[in-house]
């Protein structure tokens, strides 16, 4: 299985419209941050990295959550996002600098791990789970279709680690990792 983004989302799904940021190129599901002093939503990171640490006291690098539309490169024209709460989970692929590696596993959930903008046909962001000094998301559950430990005809938790390689993990953003919550700036 190669690489690839992932839309899925479950649980609250609160879309909001928020201003553009200036000089915007991002794409439907990637998740933005706000530009600080102006309130306006951007994607600032390129290809093959991870979001920074969170400034005390600032938005810098806490997540407002996914593109629900592309940028339409127009200064605070209105686009809507689906915000980043802790009753929303998103479904995320799995990434890992050793491809090898890049296997969910039962183990990961309740983990915190960074959030990566990796390199792809299209760019994707995914859940780095070889990354936690800059903790953004927690694994909360497994992707049932890529998890082949898991038998349906037993109901409950997957206990088998999974063997798709880049598979998905259901995740929720860390409350303190995030600029908007019940519509409030932090």
């Amino acid at each position: 299985m190669a690489q690839a983004p992932s839309f899925g989302a479950r649980g609250l799904q609160r879309v909001v419209a928020l201003p553009e940021a200036s000089g915007q190129s991002f794409k439907i599901g990637d998740f933005l941050t706000l530009e600080d002093g102006t309130g306006r939503v951007k994607q600032g990171l390129s290809a093959n990295s991870n979001i920074g640490a969170s400034s005390s006291g600032t938005t810098a690098n806490r997540i407002v959550g996914r593109a629900m539309q592309n940028a339409t490169q127009t200064t605070g024209k209105m686009i809507d996002v689906m915000i980043a709460e802790p009753m929303t989970e998103f479904l995320l692929p799995v990434y890992h600098g050793t491809p090898s590696s890049a296997i969910p596993s039962t183990g990961q959930i309740g983990s915190g791990y960074e959030l990566r903008y990796a390199s792809g046909s299209p760019n994707f962001f995914a859940v780095d789970v070889s990354a936690s000094t800059n903790r953004k998301v927690k694994v909360t559950d497994m992707y049932i279709p890529d998890h082949t430990g898991w038998d349906p005809t037993v109901p409950g938790f997957p206990t088998a680690d999974s063997t798709t390689q880049y598979g998905q993990v259901w995740c929720v953003f860390i409350d303190e990792q995030t600029a908007l919550t019940g519509a409030t700036l932090v």
